[in-house]
């Protein structure tokens, strides 16, 4: 991916508390080392800097732990209404950010016996 495309990549815009995770919750959640975990935000743009500190998006998080490399591209071209975005936003029961606001709001509820990417429940990876 070249430097362009890189920075072109949205994460956590708008600023979502509830999808914002340290760099020490992310790692946890996905066993590897805080270096790392700082190191993936970077390459995969999973998270962003702010106050100076990395905030995780436990959703980019979520689906690059997935392989889901479709659900990626369309969160960080910022299709956070995409279908197949807003199914890890429910499976983490994390409200899906509204377009134009600096912060989350919750959208319509959604069930979460089996969500659209049909686990049930889904979080076999707890924060």
């Amino acid at each position: 991916m070249n430097r362009t495309t890189e920075d072109s990549r949205i994460v956590l815009r708008p600023y979502n508390p509830d999808e914002a995770k340290s760099i020490a919750e992310a790692a946890t959640r996905a066993g590897i080392g805080e270096t790392t975990a700082r190191e993936w935000c970077s390459r995969y743009a999973l998270g962003r800097k702010r106050g100076g500190h990395w905030r995780v998006s436990i959703v980019a998080l979520e689906m690059h732990l997935d392989g889901d490399e479709d659900a990626l591209a369309l969160y960080h071209a910022g299709e956070l209404q995409h279908e197949r975005v807003r199914a890890y936003y429910a499976r983490l029961n994390v409200p899906v950010p509204m377009a134009g606001t600096d912060t989350a709001r919750s959208v319509a509820s959604v069930g979460f016996a089996e969500d659209a990417l049909g686990r049930n429940g889904g979080n076999d990876r707890v924060l």
